[in-house]
């Protein structure tokens, strides 16, 4: 997760397209509700999806957890290339 009760994330709201966040429900680093005030904000100010997923029991580097944050990474890229029928690349190509 980003450390956005550390550092200023409003770039995010020119951001021209949406994207996916992962946090761990253990993470000491950056609380949930910082994260949840980050991605309020940036969805007020633009009309993208902004996909938030949460790792259960998981800290700020997902250690002991790699295999779910591979699957959420693996699963949101899926999604998304299929959403958009991009011909040009398969999930074949996506390293796991």
């Amino acid at each position: 997760a980003p450390p956005c009760n550390k550092y200023d994330f409003s770039f995010l709201s020119l951001c021209p397209i949406g994207g996916l966040i992962v946090h761990g429900t253990s993470d000491s680093i950056t609380p949930v509700n910082a994260l949840k005030d980050l991605v309020a904000k940036s969805l007020k100010q633009k009309k993208y999806n902004i996909q938030v997923k949460y790792v259960q029991n998981a800290d700020h580097f997902f250690r002991s957890k790699e295999k779910d944050l591979s699957s959420i990474i693996y699963n949101y890229i899926k999604t998304t290339l299929q959403e958009n029928n991009n011909s040009n690349v398969t999930t074949q190509n996506i390293l796991v």
